[in-house]
Parts: structure tokens; C-alpha cells; sequence
């Protein structure tokens, strides 16, 4: 109720659904990931999949609330998933 409540409250419709498949995306593409051989063409999809969920969840969670008293730890949160993005862009680009 916590997550799904604070998706409800920034008005985005279906907030329980939106929840439930943020978190299989991540244990579903995060376990490919883990699981599957570095050059097979699972973990370039999962890698893109993964990359447009962080760009995704960046954008819609963190980049509105940059300012005021939550600078400091949204800001520090926007540019970690800077740079899980560009770790996945290099994954999925690996020959």
C-alpha cells in the first residue's frame, strides 16, 4: 500500500498495476541478467528493457521532485540511474 499509494498520489491512473509490473521487470529482466551467458541476445533485450524502465522511472519519480527539501536525495537518485543507464547502454551493446 506504501509504493502504490504514493504512485496513486502523483495521479497516475492504475497505480497498483503500474507497481506490480515495475516489479516484475526488475526480477525478470534483473535475473536474465544474472542468469544468462554476457553475449546471448536475452541479456540485449534485458539490458534495453532495463535501460528504458530506469529512463522510465527517472523521469516519472525523481526529475519532478529535484528542488526545495528534496533536492539533495532525489537529485543523488536521478544521477545514480545516469549511470545504471549508461552501464546498461554499454551491456546491451556488447558484441
Amino acid at each position: 500500500a506504501g509504493t502504490v499509494g504514493f504512485v496513486a498520489s502523483l495521479g497516475y491512473p492504475f497505480a497498483a498495476a503500474l507497481v506490480a509490473a515495475a516489479i516484475a521487470a526488475e526480477l525478470i529482466l534483473g535475473l536474465i541478467l544474472l542468469l544468462r551467458p554476457a553475449n546471448s541476445k536475452e541479456v540485449k533485450y534485458a539490458s534495453y528493457g532495463l535501460l528504458l524502465f530506469t529512463i522510465a522511472a527517472t523521469a516519472m519519480f525523481h526529475v519532478p521532485f529535484i528542488g526545495g527539501a528534496t533536492l539533495v536525495p532525489e537529485l543523488t537518485t536521478a544521477l545514480k540511474n545516469v549511470v545504471v543507464a549508461a552501464a546498461l547502454w554499454t551491456v546491451a551493446r556488447a558484441e
